[in-house]
């Protein structure tokens, strides 16, 4: 009775993450319960020849052996799984509160190239600008579009730098 007051604490304390963990423990459970019974039974009807047996070599024990190398398993499993979510990214959340707020912007529109709306994406959040008419967009975009500017003018600086570099050097080698 207190081996079976034992089992059921040592049941109770196990953080199984997963149903057929919990069954397979369960099934120790009540298999060692029944082994038990047996051979209980088993002693009544023979008592001397159980009594020179070492406990080692009974089935109950090596039930019992496999269900703790099954429980160090389970909990090395529930331990590596928590560090598995600890180490997940976390949400990102915004640096900075400025860039959430809105701001008026209106976009160059023309008949040519600069027609099309136009989409920009910050961190996944992704919106479509209409061109040639005011609107408000949070900060983060437009600092987006603002860049994106700036990088569109060192571009044509570099163009006309190397353009002018291979003019230089086609000269030279009468091209």
């Amino acid at each position: 009775m207190a081996k079976s007051k034992t089992e059921a604490k040592e049941k109770e304390t196990l953080q199984v993450e997963g149903a057929a963990a919990e069954e397979a423990v369960e099934e120790i459970v009540e298999g060692a319960a029944e082994e038990k019974a047996e051979e209980a039974t088993e002693k009544e009807a023979a008592p001397q020849e159980s009594e020179n047996t070492p406990q080692d070599e009974t089935p109950f024990a090596a039930l019992l052996a496999k269900m703790e190398a099954m429980e160090k398993r389970i909990n090395s499993l529930a331990e590596e799984n928590e560090m598995l979510r600890s180490d997940a990214p976390q949400p990102i959340k915004p640096a900075d509160p400025a860039m959430e707020e809105l701001i008026p912007i209106q976009l160059f529109k023309d008949k040519g190239k600069y027609k099309d709306d136009v989409f920009v994406a910050v961190n996944g959040e992704r919106i479509l600008i209409k061109r040639g008419v005011p609107v408000m967009v949070k900060a983060k975009y437009a600092k987006v579009l603002e860049r994106s500017i700036i990088q569109d003018a060192e571009t044509a600086d570099l163009i006309t730098e190397k353009s002018e570099e291979w003019e230089q050097k086609a000269k030279l080698l009468n091209m």
